[in-house]
């Protein structure tokens, strides 16, 4: 999985790891979306997210890769869970389109009312 590059390329052999860690990657996903369906696009995509970055930027011939890079997975997972309980949003905002503030004083406006 290394190239004479010293670390992992996107190739062929990185296609082939994230194909083979998808059974985990799911088994992931689908602990960190318990009680949070609602980000589990999100999680989802972060949790692959992880996967690949430790697998670009840790060392691959280390002890334990795989653990090393599940567990970047279920980190990256869990910080973009935690992000909707840190975050206050706005609980329902109006459907329907009000009007305008008027911008009394604009110049072009009085250029308008003067000609008509």
């Amino acid at each position: 999985m290394r190239g004479p590059w010293g670390r992992c390329t996107f190739t062929k052999t990185v296609v082939a790891a994230a194909g083979m860690a998808v059974p985990g990657l799911r088994r992931i996903t689908v602990r960190l979306v318990i009680g949070h369906s609602g980000l589990a696009q999100d999680i989802e995509s972060e949790v692959v997210a992880g996967f690949l970055h430790a697998l670009r930027h840790d060392d691959v011939e280390a002890p334990r890769v795989w653990l090393r890079l599940m567990w970047a997975a279920w980190r990256a997972g869990d910080r973009a869970r935690r992000v909707r309980d840190e975050v206050d949003l706005p609980g329902e905002l109006p459907a329907a389109s009000r009007v305008p503030h008027a911008p009394y004083g604009h110049p072009d406006l009085l250029l308008g009312r003067a000609v008509a």
